[in-house]
């Protein structure tokens, strides 16, 4: 939990009932269809100072137009997020983007905070009200003063996934080991107040989720290729966050700190 603590008309300063990890978020204005994130790892004593950052960069690419359905019954559009972009293992930024609705047919998305990042969107699709679909990331570099073209964004294949998680000492993890999706994650937090959201089209779809057996071995459903963040959610209750590159094979092995 943190406290604010204005020390000057430009300075937002915050101080922390422990230790831990944060997630510092930040939206510029001029821009609200979009949200800037930044993880902190912080211990006792320990002050960061965090600058808003340098946004010169940009991307444009393509999807499909808007469903035709949308103009017809008792439906609600669609509603975001749609699209996130986190940086990348080699990443330059530590700020993570998520927007809310790309434009239909071609869209550009300004205000980018250049680094290497992985896209991952859910994109509309079908224009009905399933909500199915595949979690696959693409690397993309977004460049100072330069819109960088990312292609035709679709649903991608999904496949299973065979995951086994262990321990540094060899223990096999237990509970239950989910994609962790920051637009299902904003989704979720909507429909729980009660929203005629629940009858938007193309719906975020929920996030695969596998309960470890004895061994820690699962299976993911509707996973591509990429690099995506886990969460693993412990008997006991503890979350522990990771990130992983999954690849063709469809296999992923994973070894985390023992607790």
């Amino acid at each position: 939990m943190a406290a604010r603590n204005r020390a000057r008309s430009n300075e937002d300063r915050r101080l922390t009932r422990a230790a831990g990890t944060f997630v510092a978020g930040w939206a510029k204005i001029g821009a609200a269809d979009q949200r800037y994130l930044r993880t902190l790892d912080l211990g006792m004593g320990d002050e960061l100072a965090v600058a808003p950052p340098k946004l010169d960069g940009a991307i444009t690419g393509e999807t499909k137009p808007y469903p035709k359905l949308w103009g017809f019954g008792a439906q609600h559009g669609i509603a975001g997020p749609r699209l996130v972009l986190m940086p990348g293992a080699e990443s330059d930024s530590a700020w993570g983007v998520v927007h809310e609705l790309p434009d239909p047919a071609r869209f550009t998305i300004q205000h980018l905070p250049p680094g290497a990042y992985e896209l991952q969107h859910h994109m509309y699709e079908t224009g009905y009200f399933a909500g199915d679909g595949a979690f696959a990331t693409t690397s993309v570099v977004v460049e100072s003063g330069a819109t960088i073209d990312v292609g035709v964004l679709s649903k991608p294949e999904g496949r299973s996934l065979q995951v086994s998680v262990r321990y540094t000492d060899g223990t096999p993890a237990q509970g239950h080991l989910s994609v962790r999706d920051r637009m299902y994650e904003s989704w979720e937090k909507v429909l729980e107040y009660g929203s005629t959201l629940t009858h938007a089209l193309d719906p975020i779809p929920r996030p695969p989720v596998a309960l470890l057996d004895s061994d820690g071995g699962g299976t993911l459903d509707g996973i591509a290729s990429g690099r995506f963040e886990f969460r693993l959610q412990t008997p006991a209750g503890d979350r522990v966050d990771f990130v992983a590159e999954v690849e063709e094979t469809g296999v992923l092995e994973v070894e985390l700190e023992a607790p």
